[in-house]
């Protein structure tokens, strides 16, 4: 489940894949972000690969620093207001900003945003315990 939620897939279309109710495909998914101490399915999909769960290229990151950062800290779990604060920017730039990166990545929302990117080789998540 964690694989379709990476790319995007809503609970009801999670659900028609594994032939589970929403409402169990949502239990799993909120246990399975619990279990990775994230708070949201975005930093459970940059959890799920920075603990080998989901795995990606090994890319060198380039582009605009701040789209970086902004795609870090989703993988992270950061609120828009959190990504605001760090950026130094307003929540309704965030937002905004935020819409044009999920289109230019072609993502339907965060955590299909950090599959694509690290799919895209546009961000590189480290393991838990660094690189070995």
């Amino acid at each position: 489940m964690l694989d379709l939620a990476a790319d995007g897939l809503s609970n009801s279309e999670i659900s028609e894949r594994v032939h589970y109710s929403p409402s169990v495909v949502r239990d799993h998914l909120e246990r399975l972000c619990a279990a990775l101490g994230a708070s949201n399915r975005g930093g459970m999909v940059g959890q799920g690969y920075r603990s080998g769960l989901l795995a990606g290229p090994d890319p060198v990151p380039d582009g605009p620093r701040e789209q970086h950062s902004m795609l870090a800290l989703i993988a992270r779990g950061a609120t828009n207001a959190e990504i605001a604060d760090e950026l130094e920017l307003g929540v309704d730039a965030v937002k905004s900003r935020l819409g044009k990166l999920f289109a230019a990545l072609g993502a339907r929302g965060r955590e299909h945003a950090v599959r694509r990117a690290v799919d895209l080789g546009v961000l590189r998540l480290i393991p838990k315990g660094g690189l070995s």
